[in-house]
């Protein structure tokens, strides 16, 4: 009987034990992750094209120089700080944390003056942005005989410049999806059964990597939807196919936690007729 007294103790000294080491080695760790887990983000991811100054390339969305200079002088005034996609995943992760007032910055099609006119004021103020790319825009420069900030698009070159910059995150915008004749953008097109879209799509994936991507030495997660036509056939596509940031048109700033899903983020697009002061008010930035 006295024996099974102090095995019964011995035991419950070394349940006690177990439970305080654990508690000192592992706390911390699960307080931490608890933290992260309540922490709720506000992420703008602000939606731009073409920055140039030739006003015969203008449009609602093509932005003057010292507009888009005068929209990441106010974001840094603001107190925001530039972000990239990969950081915002880690988060969702509940792999790091995100500075205070994130904002990640985007730019869509690949224009040249991504490099020639956007690069510089990033570099001057300290921030970050990513591009999305169009992969058949890219390999038709190769061969272009006249370019020009205004007109003209990121050949593979320049695309491999700006990825090694430290200041650009690459993403895909399709290899030749981005139209609105027989399909918009990467949707199903009318006719066309599942089987032959899905490997419309998966052939549109392969060769963005294949022919654009990998030659740059480029891997990249993040897909634009074209015009932001989004489906649940898409989704399911680009996700088995490995991308875990999908982009959409939906005007909207997103409100992230840990073990959200970045498969469905909005992003506002800016109009050249704006002030950035209005822009950024309206979307209470």
């Amino acid at each position: 009987m006295f024996i099974g007294f102090r095995f019964k103790h011995a035991v419950a000294f070394f349940l006690l034990f177990l439970f305080i080491l654990s508690a000192g080695l592992g706390g911390g760790a699960a307080l931490r992750a608890s933290s992260l887990k309540t922490e709720t983000v506000r992420l703008p991811v602000l939606m731009y094209h073409s920055v140039c100054v030739n006003k015969r390339a203008g449009g609602e969305y093509v932005l003057p120089p010292e507009k888009f200079c005068a929209d990441m002088e106010y974001l840094c005034r603001e107190g925001y700080t530039a972000v990239f996609f990969s950081e915002v995943l880690a988060f969702t992760r509940g792999e790091a944390s995100l500075p205070e007032k994130p904002v990640v910055v985007t730019l869509d099609d690949g224009f040249l003056n991504n490099l020639t006119v956007v690069l510089p004021v990033l570099e001057a103020l300290d921030m970050k942005a990513e591009i999305n790319v169009v992969g058949a825009y890219t390999q038709k420069e190769e061969t272009a005989e006249y370019r020009s900030d205004a007109y003209s698009y990121l050949n593979a070159e320049e695309l491999k410049t700006l990825a090694e910059s430290g200041r650009i995150e690459i993403g895909s915008h399709t290899y030749d999806m981005h139209g609105l004749s027989g399909r918009q953008g990467c949707l199903r097109a009318a006719g066309e059964t599942p089987a032959q879209y899905e490997n419309a799509l998966r052939t549109d994936i392969k060769k963005m990597r294949d022919e654009v991507l990998v030659p740059c030495g480029i891997e990249t997660q993040i897909f634009a939807y074209p015009f932001g036509a989004v489906s649940r056939e898409a989704q399911e596509i680009l996700t088995d196919a490995g991308f875990t940031v999908l982009l959409t048109c939906r005007e909207t700033v997103n409100v992230l936690s840990v073990g959200d899903t970045l498969t469905q983020l909005g992003r506002i697009n800016r109009p050249a007729s704006m002030s950035t002061q209005a822009f950024m008010e309206k979307f209470g930035l």
